[in-house]
């Protein structure tokens, strides 16, 4: 077990003397307020595993950025010119998130139907490329709207000119 006390800042570095994180265990944490020493709370008990290191999300060689989803649909805005990039933060560690494309450039929200609705991630950071040349409904220098949706029905949005 380790414990530390008097901490002066909101992040704790696991320290390199400190015994190695086995990925076969489960791990937990919690934090207790104290006022002049003397407790005055406890959060709620978080845990965590640690992965095993494996290759990369990213899949074939490629070039070009990976834009951030945001929180906020007009947050974000890119070109794409076919290979949409995103990078997704799973911290929820479910193995898939729902894809779904509508074309925003006119009155409306027309919904465009991907090859596949659904994208494997994996815990943590994921760069994720959606190829949309081959994708029916794709409409040169129209404006579009990605959306990504996770197990808890959180939403993360970016916007996009397609260009071929």
């Amino acid at each position: 077990m380790l414990t530390r006390q008097h901490l002066a800042f909101t992040n704790f570095q696991y320290p390199l003397s400190a015994p190695e994180l086995d990925t076969s265990k489960l791990y937990a944490w919690r934090v207790t307020a104290k006022n002049n020493l003397l407790p005055i709370g406890n959060s709620e008990v978080w845990s965590f595993r640690v992965r095993k290191v494996q290759p990369d999300t990213v899949l074939g060689v490629s070039t070009g950025y990976f834009n951030k989803l945001q929180r906020e649909e007009d947050a974000a805005f890119t070109i794409c010119t076919g290979v949409l990039r995103f990078e997704y933060t799973n911290d929820l560690n479910s193995p898939t998130v729902n894809l779904r494309l509508f074309d925003i450039s006119s009155a409306g929200r027309k919904q465009i139907l991907l090859d596949s609705a659904s994208q494997r991630v994996r815990m943590g950071q994921n760069f994720v490329q959606v190829d949309l040349r081959e994708t029916s409904g794709m409409v040169k220098k129209h404006i579009y709207l990605l959306e990504v949706e996770n197990a808890r029905r959180e939403k993360g949005y970016l916007k996009f000119e397609y260009r071929e």
